[in-house]
């Protein structure tokens, strides 16, 4: 028995196979930077992001799943100096973006039938706290590095889901942050706080929902962003969550034992 896993997407309502779609496109996107790291890599950017071209997600699973053992494979210095020209512009343009201290979020909403709020997120911190880098790369192929950082942090090298550049910055789940929460109450399980860049300079956060549903669980995923970057960068970074999640809550699913 599969999960059912439907998103939404601004107001629309988005399938698994809409998503996996988006997932296989950013795979081919990764998968052609890491394979030449050169300009080719930008164009296929491009066009996953604004002409998004058809991709078969017949062997998703097989193909995502052999994106993250090479970059485990590469290893952290690897990964770090494939992006590090996009980390020398993203660094400084994330502390001038942040300067006003005012924030956007992106949101996306899933719901599965299977499952519940507590029993994921406690699966979640749980990668976080024994550093299972494997299961946090592999949610998304514009993840190119996730690790601990602290009791209950991740140090982040990613692509957000508008960006052509890759970020590099720490999620701390134990602070708060001054970031504008909007804490809904019908959702009590929560992961939230700010996100620092590598000077140190709050640039978004953080606030994930969670809650129990008649079946399986809800979802309600906020990523802040400095709202003087372009509208995009919040549209389009609700299908990196809508990825990662539903990626996340299938494997929660599997190491429970609750998909056949």
């Amino acid at each position: 028995m599969n999960p059912k896993i439907v998103a939404l997407i601004g107001n629309q309502t988005v399938q698994r196979e809409q998503v996996l779609e988006w997932e296989a496109r950013r795979l081919q996107v990764v998968a052609q930077r890491m394979k030449s790291n050169l300009p080719a890599a930008t164009l296929l950017d491009l066009s996953a992001l604004l002409l998004r071209p058809g991709a078969s997600i017949d062997n998703i699973a097989q193909e995502r799943e052999l994106l993250a053992q090479a970059k485990i494979k590469a290893g952290d210095e690897a990964m770090r100096a494939l992006v590090r020209n996009d980390l020398l512009l993203s660094d400084l343009a994330s502390s001038l973006a942040a300067a006003p201290n005012q924030f956007s979020g992106s949101v996306a909403e899933l719901h599965c039938d299977m499952g519940t709020a507590e029993g994921f997120v406690q699966w979640f911190n749980t990668q976080t706290i024994q550093d299972n880098q494997l299961a946090l790369l592999r949610a998304c192929p514009d993840h190119y590095l996730i690790r601990k950082a602290g009791d209950v942090g991740q140090e982040v090298i990613e692509e957000t889901g508008g960006a052509l550049v890759v970020s590099h910055f720490e999620i701390d789940y134990s602070q708060e942050g001054t970031l504008p929460y909007s804490l809904d109450p019908e959702y009590p399980v929560r992961l939230k706080g700010p996100a620092k860049n590598i000077n140190g300079k709050q640039i978004g956060g953080v606030l994930h929902q969670f809650a129990n549903a008649p079946t399986g669980f809800k979802c309600k995923l906020t990523v802040f962003f400095p709202s003087t970057l372009p509208f995009w960068y919040v549209t389009e970074h609700r299908w990196h969550l809508a990825c990662e999640f539903s990626n996340w809550i299938t494997a929660y699913l599997n190491d429970s034992n609750q998909v056949a």
